[in-house]
């Protein structure tokens, strides 16, 4: 793993062209080049000092998401209720927004899965509420927990909620997100919180910056960015996935069992530029593939269904 920090708490977050695969394991070489950014609550923001190294996150990113992995080597139970979570302040600009709800606090439960949460300038909030999102897995095959998870990235105009990040980066441009990031357990309590002199966890002022450095595209809509197809590798009760476009595209989504058989037909039509999620109603316990055909191409990609 290679840290990239630049100051105490801006760190620069790398292009990857090889997305880590969001399966809840730190595979060898998957995050090599990502950043690494020691989250551990060594001030003891709970009153309770953690140790260094007890909390880990690495982050890289890509043309259409930001990819975090939270590695707590002190959570060593999945089933008590872990919970990273982190604040996206789009812009950097150090406040909410004064009145639109694009970015807030998005929080991952082990048990109850993505919340999100708008904040506006005068600290109001939308309370908690499921992000509609799915990118994400737990593991503790490692003897410890371990979440990767995958943020949507979107040009400005395009954001519609704290679930996605507005970026203005391009290939030629960077751009700068204010970030906090935290992790507690049900047992364990607070682990992570970052920055660690964060006064206030709602606060965007005291964010850190995570610099999304060039490399390649990562503003929705630019051209050479290509349709993605993201769905979680194991799914309980219905799927849900989320199809980004570049640019408006005729679409046919359709779940096919692993024979090659049509099980349902999702969705038929156009579709605009950006994010579009769907949801699968469940079906028998199997392995299945969701199928994407954009403009005559196509994607396509397994999962495992589990009622």
């Amino acid at each position: 793993m290679i840290a990239i920090i630049i100051a105490q708490f801006q760190v620069l977050v790398p292009p990857t062209s090889r997305p880590p695969t969001i399966d809840g394991v730190l595979s060898l070489g998957e995050w090599d080049s990502s950043a690494v950014v020691d989250i551990s609550d060594t001030l003891g923001a709970d009153g309770n000092r953690e140790n260094p190294g007890d909390c880990v996150v690495y982050a890289a990113h890509d043309p259409l998401y930001l990819y975090l992995a939270f590695d707590c080597h002190k959570d060593t139970v999945l089933a008590d209720h872990s919970q990273p979570s982190a604040g996206f302040d789009d812009d950097n600009s150090g406040s909410w927004p004064s009145s639109d709800t694009t970015e807030g606090i998005n929080a991952l439960g082990s048990d109850n899965g993505w919340f999100c949460s708008w904040w506006l300038e005068d600290f109001t909030c939308g309370g908690w509420y499921p992000s509609g999102q799915v990118i994400y897995s737990f593991s503790d095959a490692s003897g410890h927990v371990v979440c990767e998870w995958a943020i949507p990235l979107l040009g400005p105009n395009s954001d519609s909620g704290p679930q996605f990040i507005g970026t203005s980066a391009t290939h030629f441009q960077e751009d700068t997100v204010g970030v906090f990031l935290f992790y507690s357990d049900a047992e364990e309590g607070l682990i992570g919180y970052w920055p660690q002199n964060l006064p206030l966890w709602y606060d965007p002022a005291g964010y850190g910056d995570f610099i999304l450095v060039p490399g390649e595209s990562v503003a929705e809509g630019c051209p050479g960015n290509p349709p993605s197809l993201l769905v979680p590798s194991v799914a309980k009760g219905d799927l849900a996935a989320t199809l980004f476009l570049p640019r408006e595209a005729r679409v046919s989504l359709a779940l096919y069992s692993a024979t090659g058989a049509k099980v349902c037909e999702i969705f038929q039509g156009r579709l605009g530029p950006g994010a579009h999620t769907f949801t699968v109603p469940g079906q028998p316990s199997g392995i299945f593939f969701l199928r994407a055909e954009i403009d005559g191409g196509f994607i396509s990609r397994p999962v495992a269904l589990i009622r």
